[in-house]
């Protein structure tokens, strides 16, 4: 999910941890990409909550932090933010002032302590632009003010595998389109986000493959409303392969600029018509 002002944290991937884990079903194995330039230690009392438990910090060479309530989970989150920022740099380059990102890894109480007890369960992550109210709760400190928090379930980390670096690949693609500024349709910031990890990172087995021809029109119900708010790994699949089939009719060039429009508040299927008869004339785009 977008990241958030504080008084409207919204979840990650907003399906439970639970059905990710439980439908991962392939799992790769991390090289140590981008290492920490230093090890991880205690943080000084005050530079991290006591709400997220998270007393070790690890701070990478491009300005990114890694807070965590275990130590050993630090290196896990480490080498994936790593991984997640590698694969997408060639694609969705990161301007400041939002290249500079916190993963928290806190316990489970730690996490609730941020987004909340949600009756549909407790998110993969949850990416948020720091502010006042969490300063004011004690969950963030004066210092981190600002900053681009991306606050990870424990799960993620005892699941392992790709599962570390693709929920925040998901999260970098929010960050890195300033999504929480945007007016579209939450299915679009989802399916970009979808298709553009996959872009990266290839095919996910954690997602559900969707039916075959989803996304292959613009006409309905291949074609979700504006309303629509995806809820489950499905509804993500399918808001994915809307994105990536509009990606191979008008290329990867033209879906950007169908995001920024629809972005700005545009219909979603109007602007994909007209772009796609602007770009192609009828005729299937090149990526």
């Amino acid at each position: 999910m977008p990241f958030q002002q504080p008084a409207a944290v919204r979840p990650g991937l907003a399906a439970a941890v639970t059905l990710l884990v439980l439908s991962l079903l392939l799992a790769v194995s991390l090289s140590p990409v981008g290492a920490p330039d230093r090890p991880a230690g205690s943080a000084s009392a005050g530079q991290r909550s006591l709400a997220l438990e998270a007393s070790t910090v690890v701070r990478m060479r491009d300005g990114t932090r890694v807070a965590c309530a275990e130590p050993a989970d630090c290196q896990v989150w480490a080498v994936a933010l790593a991984a997640a920022s590698r694969a997408l740099d060639p694609v969705l380059p990161a301007v400041p002032p939002f290249s500079a990102v916190t993963v928290i890894a806190p316990t489970l109480a730690g996490q609730v302590s941020v987004v909340g007890n949600r009756s549909q369960g407790i998110p993969a992550a949850t990416t948020l632009l720091v502010g006042d109210d969490l300063v004011r709760r004690g969950v963030a400190s004066p210092q981190d003010r600002g900053r681009v928090w991306i606050v990870v379930n424990p799960a993620v980390t005892r699941a392992g595998g790709e599962l570390p670096t693709r929920v925040l690949t998901h999260e970098l693609v929010h960050v890195r389109t300033r999504a929480a500024d945007l007016a579209g349709p939450l299915w679009v910031e989802e399916g970009y986000a979808v298709a553009v990890t996959e872009r990266v990172l290839g095919p996910s087995a954690a997602i559900a493959r969707p039916g075959p021809g989803t996304g292959d029109t613009l006409a309905p119900p291949a074609w979700p409303s504006d309303d629509w708010v995806p809820s489950t790994t499905e509804d993500y699949a399918v808001a994915g392969a809307v994105v990536k089939a509009l990606a191979g009719r008008i290329g990867w060039n033209g879906v950007a600029r169908w995001y920024a429009a629809t972005g700005a508040g545009a219909g979603s299927r109007t602007i994909a018509r007209n772009l796609e008869q602007q770009i192609t004339g009828g005729r299937r785009a090149r990526s």
